[in-house]
């Protein structure tokens, strides 16, 4: 579980870096 965690924070990192 925790891995899926680490994953989506680095989504919504992503996600914002897109946004950019």
């Amino acid at each position: 579980m925790e891995v899926l965690e680490e994953e989506l924070i680095k989504n919504s990192h992503l996600e914002l870096e897109d946004l950019r």
